[in-house]
C-alpha cells in the first residue's frame, strides 16, 4: 500500500513539475515575444521619427534656400531700376552672389557629409 501511494504521489508530484515547468518556459516565451515587440515597435517609431526629421530639414533647407537667393536678386533687382539701398553697389551684388552659392555649397557638403554620401557631384 505504501508503494501504491508513493507511486501515485510521484506520478501526481512528475505531472505538476512538468505543468510547472511548463509554464515557466511558456512565461518566459511570452516575455522573450514581447520584448521582441517592444524592439520592433522602436525601431519602427524611430524610422518615423527620422522621416520627418529628414522631410522637415530638407523643407527647411529650402526655404533657406529661397530666402538666401530672394535677398540677392531683390538686391540685383534694385539695382538695376537705379534705387539700390545705402551700401548696394554692383560689388556688393557680385559680393553676395558668390557667398550664397559658397554658403549653399558649405550646406550641401555638411548635408551629404550627415547622410553618409560620397563627396563627388
Amino acid at each position: 500500500m505504501l508503494i501504491a501511494v508513493a507511486g501515485v504521489a510521484g506520478t501526481l508530484g512528475g505531472a505538476l513539475l512538468t505543468q510547472r515547468g511548463s509554464e515557466r518556459a511558456k512565461r518566459l516565451e511570452m516575455k522573450l515575444l514581447q520584448d521582441h515587440e517592444e524592439v520592433r515597435e522602436n525601431r519602427s517609431l524611430r524610422r518615423t521619427c527620422y522621416v520627418e526629421l529628414n522631410r522637415d530639414a530638407r523643407q527647411f533647407t529650402t526655404a533657406l534656400n529661397r530666402q538666401a537667393l530672394n535677398t540677392v536678386y531683390g538686391q540685383v533687382k534694385r539695382l538695376e531700376r537705379g534705387a539700390p539701398e545705402p551700401g548696394e553697389t554692383r560689388e556688393t551684388a557680385a559680393q553676395a552672389q558668390y557667398e550664397i552659392w559658397e554658403m549653399l555649397r558649405t550646406m550641401r557638403t555638411a548635408m551629404r557629409r550627415d547622410l553618409g554620401v560620397s563627396h563627388g557631384d
